[in-house]
């Protein structure tokens, strides 16, 4: 740096070194990137994150006081004063149990402030760890072979400008006709989206679904599912309805669901000792559920010999299969950001009951003052008070108890 120059290196350790926000050494790191063309990135924690590995304050400071003297059988007199009474040894041990409790009470703030540290270490290697993702991204993504002829999805339009879709590769003519011309190629950095559905997109050439929208840091973001995993950028509209992503899975543990709440009680009257599926499937294996399918038809992948106590385990058993398909499908993150949006650092059963997007207001407030304000609540509410939360609908208690527990055992597999 002797000659006035400064190398990125050098760059960023002079921001690291600034008593600034980490969010903003992360953002001056970001658009410093660029500039230097993806040079070697150096990462240091920030102050609140970072973890000695002694810390002098947190160390015991106990020393036993008390030391017990025998009494003699037949010598000595039990009394409570004088200095051998049990006023002066109770009073001594207090005084040793009292600087425990103060060096207990030490190791636990000492327990919290480490705690703090790492939470806050975790967040900033997340960070750079979804910086280094976006680099690997963006990379991979330029070295894409853009001569294949691209297939019409259908009225697209990019944020800005609004352009007219073109459909076919430009052939050049003539005698030094030189490459064919790939009219996607001007907008392959941008993301395309349909007309008709402002839920679906091209996000540099790859298909996506548009499953949730949030603020962060201020600003309106969208969150779009790819068949290469999650992608994060501004919305822009910053649409206030929150999008849905409601996989067959789920659709089915729900429709399920509703049908064991409201037909329950004619099943355990029929089968008050447990049943075997084929048993229950004879009697009630063409009963309609909501989406018009067949009781039977639900449970065509049950062994038909195999038992179950009652319903709720039958329950069970069926959300345990969904949940399987959903995860081994690759869609679990996004089932949960579909149904709750997106919470980080939150696990799916304290997410406010009010994050459900499939809840109105009037029933997410409904249930609120039932005292059944989290997803975890939900799963584990009474029958009987769930339904009298919901002005006696037998049917959406049971569909909703349905999605709280698969989204909770979803977010078990994560």
């Amino acid at each position: 740096m002797a000659d006035g120059t400064i190398n990125y290196v050098q760059f960023t350790n002079l921001i690291n070194s600034m008593d600034i926000a980490q969010e903003a050494k992360v953002k001056i790191n970001d658009k410093i990137t660029g500039i230097f063309h993806y040079s070697l990135r150096t990462f240091s924690y920030s102050a609140g994150a970072t973890v000695a590995s002694t810390a002098p304050t947190c160390t015991a400071a106990f020393a036993r006081t008390f030391d017990h003297q025998d009494w003699r059988d037949g010598e000595d007199l039990v009394q409570a004063g004088g200095v051998e009474g049990f006023n002066i040894r109770f009073n001594a041990l207090k005084a040793d149990l009292d600087r425990i409790n103060t060096d207990l009470e030490h190791a636990f703030q000492c327990l919290a402030g480490l705690r703090g540290s790492v939470s806050t270490a975790l967040v900033e290697i997340r960070d750079q760890l979804n910086t280094i993702n976006k680099d690997i991204y963006e990379c991979c993504n330029d070295k894409i072979d853009s001569t294949v002829t691209p297939v019409n999805p259908g009225t697209y339009y990019p944020y800005y400008p609004y352009f007219p879709y073109e459909v076919n590769p430009v052939v050049p003519t003539g005698p030094n006709p030189g490459p064919v011309i790939n009219p996607y190629d001007k907008y392959k950095d941008k993301i395309l989206i349909n007309a008709d559905n402002p839920n679906e997109a091209l996000i540099k050439g790859v298909e996506g679904t548009r499953i949730d929208t949030m603020t962060l840091h201020g600003k309106a973001m969208d969150v779009w599912r790819t068949n290469f995993g999650m992608v994060l950028v501004d919305s822009p509209k910053g649409d206030a309805v929150k999008p849905t992503f409601t996989p067959s899975d789920m659709a089915d543990v729900t429709n399920f669901t509703r049908y064991v709440a409201e037909k329950g009680p004619d099943v355990e009257r029929a089968f008050p000792q447990g049943f075997a599926v084929k048993d229950l499937l004879d009697q009630f294996g063409t009963d309609p559920l909501l989406d018009g399918s067949t009781l039977a038809e639900t449970l065509k992948t049950l062994d038909a010999d195999t038992r179950f106590a009652g319903l709720g385990a039958l329950e069970d058993s069926v959300i345990n299969t969904h949940v399987d398909t959903i995860v081994t499908s690759g869609l679990n993150d996004a089932t949960l950001i579909g149904t709750l949006g997106l919470h980080t650092s939150v696990a799916p059963a304290n997410v406010a009951v009010s994050s459900l997007k499939t809840l109105d207001t009037g029933v997410a407030a409904a249930l609120t003052k039932a005292g059944i304000n989290t997803v975890g609540k939900l799963a584990t509410a009474d029958p009987a008070a769930l339904t009298r939360a919901l002005g006696g609908n037998t049917g959406e208690a049971g569909a909703l108890g349905g999605i709280a527990k698969t989204l909770i055992k979803l977010g078990g597999r994560l």
